[in-house]
C-alpha cells in the first residue's frame, strides 16, 4: 500500500503501532492529512484507538479510513458505527483511490475544517 499511495503522489509515514506513529511524528506541529490504519492491531488496540489518540495528539479532525478483513456481521456494524469509511481487504486500488479522493475533497470543502 505504501508503494501504491507514493506512486500517486502522497508522502507516507508507516508505524506498526500508534505510539509508533506518535514517535514519528513527535517533531512536527503539521497534521497528517490522512490517516489510514487497519482496525485490529496488536492486543486490544484497534484502528479508532489510534485515529482518536492522532485526533487529540494535534487537536483536529483529520480524515481518516478503515481497513479491515473482518467481514462478520456484528464486526461490519460495529465498524459502521464509528461513522469512518471502512474499505475490505482484499483492497482494491480504485476503491482506495476513491475513499481517499472523497475523503480529502470534504476536507477541502468543508466550512468548518481548521488551519494547521
Amino acid at each position: 500500500m505504501r508503494q501504491l499511495l507514493s506512486q500517486w503522489g502522497c508522502t507516507v509515514l508507516t508505524a506498526s503501532s500508534g505510539a509508533a506513529m506518535l514517535a514519528q511524528l513527535a517533531n512536527t506541529t503539521r497534521a497528517p492529512d490522512l490517516i489510514i490504519c487497519d482496525h485490529r492491531l496488536h492486543d486490544t488496540v484497534t484502528g479508532m484507538d489510534v485515529i482518536n489518540s492522532l485526533r487529540h495528539e494535534f487537536n483536529s479532525d483529520i480524515p481518516a479510513l478503515l481497513i479491515t478483513g473482518d467481514t462478520s456481521p456484528d464486526k461490519v456494524k460495529l465498524l459502521m458505527a464509528t461513522g469512518l469509511p471502512v474499505l475490505h481487504k482484499p483492497l482494491q486500488d480504485h476503491a482506495l483511490h476513491a475513499a481517499i479522493l472523497k475523503l480529502v475533497h470534504a476536507r477541502e470543502t468543508s466550512p468548518y475544517q481548521k488551519d494547521d
